[in-house]
């Protein structure tokens, strides 16, 4: 099939200011591909689609020797063009979301609502008929308010639910466009649609990061910065090919992109034109009144840019005036060759009231002939910007045979390295000695042009569109792309990003972190939620709250945060808008589904309503009630202080499988991690593969919940049980956490009768947090906050019955029966299930009150734990791959376990085991190994020569090759 190449011009096609580089480089690609390849087609996005631009009308492009002027006379009137409402800018909704608080009305109509779902069945109906003239004078405000800011809720609404799309220009998968335009229209947003429907490839030309380079993007206004930030983040998910202004552009994307996760499609990085002026015969006698008319006599130098922050010329201003100070002679005019723009104000001000400076400097906006007149007649040109993506103005006063003053930065060094002297950006004395040195010494001046003479190699704006053309129109350019080929990872977030409404626990950790560590290998992962019979894409930039934060932790309880303040008041939901529904049990009225999604817990409910009701008061009753229903919380709800409860929320589970609402191709893998308590995802799984060929893999971390179900809730082992049902049938493949997990697997499938066609296992990581946050520094803060001032020791995980904690508080009880004093028991984890009775006993028992401690601590705060015990204890009756034991032995500390199969796996010749019942042997091997530092010392050496940590980088490492999947160096 026929390969199209369709050069997207929409940027200048839809720019009404003046011409600015980038548009400029545009039409000059445009131009010189039209005379290179005949073949190549023109587009631009308009309304909503893609629309083919007749080459006819372009001939005024084609025919022209000054592509600014003609442009300028010639390009298409976009006053009346209403720019396509495709989809709602990343960053406006970012604002939105920062700003758009709900207001009082709302509020009080969510408490109302909240308040009635908390009433009996029976009288829930007559309560909301008495209300509904309430209700609606209330949602008839809010209505008003939110009209106002339709555009700006937090939504997920899948693109082409938003708008109809026509494929004119016959595009398919072998198709291609290239744009090298701005970020100011819609046609990303129309082109990722195109991509979805029609398989077309991308390629996009990056000129620069200066907007979210961290050496630069303090110049400039942060809301700009967001918004490239979030353009560039579209261009590393979406494109198949990226073209870079300069190596040094090249460079900066993957780093940035390295840094933040971003996927790195190859790329290639060109030079651009720099025969923008065209170089005249000289006329001594033309240029001279040119220059007069300017205000220019005598000798002068230029600087040739935009004036604003980046640009730097506050540098050259201080050097002038560090010049003037010292009365040096014979120092020429600086000429300042462009407009002023952002952040200038202060500067240009300077110039004109500084009497050091106001006769030395002249600020000018010339013509192209003007400034093609003092290019050739000026000294040498002066170039201090802190940094420059492929500098256009380097080249021209290179081509020009004239010496630049550059700042030294990599990417004006690509360009000029042995032409030209670099100096520091930062340094106004560097600059003036220079400055006087080449005004002054006209001999290495000249020898300086001879070299740019003998050695600068001009590149023509056709040779820029020739590099261009050789990549677009080789015969397998992008073939590898081929969707049969390419190697696509849908990673399900349903547990983690839909469902959960709680803090980390174990899966939660592991669903997460193995997200984030694929998503920054160079894998090409797609992330995807399930929610009423539909899967969703979740795109990464909506992850970059969980992932950028310091720890999954810190991140996930931020996402929590952020995602239960718009779900509690109705305003925003991390599940698309369209896949939000009523109940379809008609015991519960839609009006009141809001509510029931918030908390399963009828108390939960009320207590929300009551602080959105406060919320409505003026501040200082509110402060007052606040404190007031805290304490109602904890003495009459009989809430915790210490934790909220975890909830998983309920789904449909009657769906049908519409084909379109697939995402998952031929020859995909899709994995997921979490556990599907409901089996709706598995079930439309199952439905689905007998559409789409595609391969789907379950990780499994244990089988606890039925093989020792009596530590479990009786229902989740239940639940548990039709889980693996479904996986059996499901999956194309099982891997599962630990050789041991898949030794009873193997053995309970074969028991009822389940297929395990395929199966491995996977070691999972125990690095908690990054290697950068183990630091000592501020571990005695750490410690006195947590309460912590002797020796102590620690045991890590959720205090549930399955834990075993209740062994270690019973040897504390027999070592001190014994009138021995056990060292400080440090329990870190959060309260779990059918474990009340234990912690009422830990409580109320004064004789451990001093040796015991549970707490709750950050990921941060576990990593001082880790590094800062003697050594730690896990009396578990059962596990899986055990997290916790990976940890410690990481850490380097030792851990008495509890003699069981999974932890043998893991800790086998490492650490001491015992008998999790056997509590006279617990007290005796924790005791020695506190008392006895050679014994510890001892088992630590061990440890260090034998035991080979495990990263969370290397287990999705591993887990990507098992699956068949190529991970990149």
């Amino acid at each position: 099939m026929t390969k199209n190449i369709w050069f997207d011009m929409t940027t200048s096609m839809q720019w009404t200011g003046g011409v600015v580089g980038i548009v400029r480089a545009e039409l000059e690609v445009a131009k010189n591909l039209h005379a290179i390849n005949k073949n190549i087609k023109f587009c631009m996005e308009k309304n909503g689609n893609i629309k083919e631009i007749d080459v006819e009308s372009l001939n005024w492009l084609w025919q022209t020797d000054d592509v600014t002027a003609d442009y300028l006379k010639n390009r298409p009137n976009v006053n009346d063009n209403k720019l396509s409402s495709v989809v709602d800018n990343i960053i406006i909704q970012k604002e939105a979301q920062a700003k758009s608080g709900i207001g009082r009305s709302a509020r009080l109509k969510r408490a109302c609502l909240m308040g009635i779902s908390v009433l009996p069945k029976q009288l829930q109906g007559i309560s909301l008929l008495l209300s509904f003239l309430p209700l609606k004078a209330i949602d008839f405000l809010s209505f008003i308010f939110r009209r106002l800011n339709v555009n700006n809720a937090p939504s997920s609404i899948p693109l082409d639910d938003k708008i109809d799309v026509t494929n004119s220009l016959n595009l398919s998968s072998n198709d291609i466009i290239v744009s090298m335009g701005w970020m100011d229209s819609n046609k990303e947003a129309v082109f990722e649609l195109y991509k979805k429907i029609f398989k077309v490839k991308l390629v996009y030309l990056v000129y620069d990061l200066i907007l979210i380079n961290e050496q630069t993007s303090h110049l400039y206004n942060k809301i700009g910065s967001e918004k490239f930030k979030s353009y560039f983040e579209w261009i590393s998910q979406h494109c198949d090919f990226l073209l870079f202004g300069g190596e040094t552009a090249k460079q900066d994307a993957l780093v940035y992109q390295k840094r933040n996760h971003l996927r790195s499609p190859d790329g290639k990085s060109i030079k651009f034109g720099s025969d923008i002026i065209k170089i005249k015969k000289e006329n001594s006698i033309n240029d001279s009144e040119t220059l007069r008319n300017l205000g220019i006599t005598g000798d002068f130098v230029i600087t040739v840019g935009s004036i604003e922050a980046r640009k730097n010329h506050d540098i050259l201003y201080k050097a002038y005036a560090i010049l003037n100070e010292r009365k040096s002679e014979n120092i020429p005019k600086l000429v300042i060759i462009g407009r002023p723009s952002y952040r200038s104000e202060e500067l240009v001000d300077n110039i004109a009231r500084d009497p050091r400076v106001k006769d030395s400097i002249l600020m000018l906006s010339p013509s192209d002939d003007e400034l093609d007149c003092l290019y050739r007649h000026c000294l040498f040109t002066l170039l201090p910007s802190f940094y420059e993506g492929w500098s256009l103005t380097l080249p021209e006063s290179l081509g020009y045979g004239k010496l630049c003053l550059s700042a030294d930065v990599a990417p004006l060094k690509e360009i000029g390295e042995g032409l030209t002297d670099f100096i520091n950006p930062y340094d106004p004395f560097a600059w003036a000695e220079k400055i006087e040195y080449y005004s002054i010494n006209k001999f290495e001046l000249s020898n300086k042009e001879k070299i740019i003479k003998e050695k600068w190699e001009n590149t023509t704006w056709l040779q820029c569109s020739q590099q261009i053309n050789d990549v677009i129109s080789s015969p397998d350019f992008l073939l590898h792309e081929d969707e049969s080929t390419y190697e696509t990872l849908w990673y399900d977030l349903t547990t983690s990003y839909v469902r959960w409404r709680g803090g980390v626990s174990g899966i939660i950790r592991s669903e997460l972190i193995l997200a984030k560590e694929i998503l920054n290998s160079k894998i090409n992962v797609k992330f995807f939620g399930y929610a009423n019979g539909q899967i969703f894409t979740i795109p990464h930039d909506k992850l970059k709250i969980i992932f950028d934060a310091p720890s999954i932790e810190e991140g996930y309880r931020h996402f929590q945060n952020f995602w239960s303040y718009y779900e509690s008041s109705g305003s925003g939901n991390r599940i698309p808008n369209n896949l939000i529904k009523p109940s379809d049990n008609p015991i519960i009225f839609p009006e009141l589904q809001d509510s029931y999604n918030f908390s399963n817990s009828r108390r939960g409910r009320l207590f929300h309503s009551f602080v959105l009701f406060s919320s409505v008061l003026p501040k200082s009753i509110a402060d007052f009630f606040i404190k007031l229903l805290y304490k109602l919380k904890i003495k009459t709800l009989g809430f915790s202080k210490r934790t909220t409860q975890d909830v998983i929320h309920p789904v449909d589970t009657h769906f049908q499988i519409d084909p379109n609402n697939v995402p998952f191709q031929k020859g995909d893998q899709v994995l997921s991690v979490g556990i599907d308590w409901t089996t709706e995802l598995l079930q439309f799984i199952i439905e689905s593969k007998k559409i789409k060929h595609f391969n789907f893999t379950q990780v499994i971390y244990d089988l606890t919940p039925v093989i020792t179900p009596h530590l479990h809730a009786e229902e989740n082992s239940i639940k548990y049980h039709k889980f693996l049902e479904f996986v059996a049938k499901a999956s194309d493949k099982v891997i599962f956490g630990g050789a041991t997990a898949r030794r009873d697997a193997q053995s309970y499938f074969e028991k009822h009768g389940w297929a395990l066609n395929d199966s491995d296992y996977i070691k999972f990581g125990s690095d908690i947090v990054s290697a950068d946050s183990k630091s000592a520094e501020n571990d005695e803060t750490v410690l006195k906050d947590l309460r912590i001032n002797e020796r102590f020791i620690l045991t890590v995980g959720t205090i549930e019955i399955r834990k075993n904690h209740e062994t270690l508080y019973k040897t504390y009880l027999n070592l001190l029966n014994n009138n021995i004093e056990p060292p400080l028991l440090i329990i870190a984890g959060k309260p779990g299930w059918k474990i009340s009775s234990f912690l009422e006993s830990l409580q109320n028992d004064e004789r451990v009150s001093q040796y015991i401690r549970y707490i709750s601590p950050s990921d941060l705060e576990l990593d001082v734990l880790y590094r800062n015990c003697v050594f730690t204890v896990l009396p578990s009756m059962y596990e899986g791959w055990s997290l916790t034991l990976p940890e410690s032995l990481s850490y380097g500390k030792v851990c008495i376990t509890s003699d069981v199969d999974p932890l043998k796996e893991v800790g086998d010749g490492l650490v001491p085991f015992v008998h999790p019942w056997d509590i006279a042997k617990w007290g005796e091997e924790i005791m020695n190994l506190f008392n006895d530092e050679d014994y510890r010392v001892s088992l630590e050496r061990n440890l260090k020569d034998n035991w080979k940590s495990i990263t969370w980088h290397d287990c999705a490492n591993s887990l990507l090759t098992k699956l068949g999947l190529h991970v990149p160096e």
